[in-house]
């Protein structure tokens, strides 16, 4: 037991940054919400994500382009009678952030209309760098579908590899942490809509 837990540890320490990687709904962002961030050029992760008593999602995405992502979306509700659905999503990074501007993407996910089609823009903007204290990060964004209106987000680096993470999905307040581990996977944890969930995605580039 004590290897095995010193191997955890180890693995803690090495890890790598927990930011860039897909939502639980897919698409690059915070919990439920997009960022404005999107995957490069042949870079692409696959991610799974299960919320108690709610869905199980899992989504691949490919970046196509610079700034440009897309992907499928296997979307599992657990809701007696629903059926699952497999669609799909993309997003465009129009404006990359800079240190003195911000980023805007724009996006859609389930643009096929299985779930709940959801058109959407958003706005990064990092208020604080690491000279600074912990990085820290705000999205606000509207959209429709899932959104309904206005969304937002905030994120903050409380260590170089785990990241608090809180969204307002146009509904419900979401609030978990993402911790980055070597070689390009990311383990999520959050409260969503009050359920409890757990997740995983694998990042890399080829």
């Amino acid at each position: 037991m004590r290897k095995v837990i010193l191997a955890l540890f180890a693995a803690l320490v090495a890890a790598a940054p927990a930011s860039a990687a897909p939502n639980w709904l897919g698409m690059t962002g915070l919990i439920l919400t997009p960022s404005a961030d999107a995957l490069d050029a042949r870079e692409w992760n696959v991610t799974f994500h299960h919320i108690t008593d709610t869905a199980n999602i899992a989504a691949g995405n490919l970046g196509l382009a610079r700034g440009l992502e897309a992907g499928l979306v296997f979307f599992d509700p657990e809701a007696r009678g629903a059926d699952a659905e497999l669609t799909g999503h993309a997003k465009y990074m129009v404006i990359p952030e800079t240190a003195t501007g911000v980023g805007f993407a724009v996006g859609w996910w389930d643009f096929a209309d299985q779930v709940d089609s959801s058109p959407y823009a958003v706005v990064s903007k990092r208020l604080r760098g690491d000279n600074e204290g912990p990085a820290f990060r705000v999205h606000v964004g509207g959209g429709g579908g899932i959104y309904d209106g206005i969304f937002a987000g905030a994120e903050a680096n409380l260590t170089s590899n785990i990241l608090a993470m809180v969204d307002y999905d146009g509904e419900d307040v979401n609030a978990g942490v993402r911790i980055g581990l070597p070689s390009g996977f990311r383990l999520d944890a959050a409260f969503v809509s009050e359920e409890f969930g757990i997740g995983a995605s694998y990042n890399a580039r080829f």
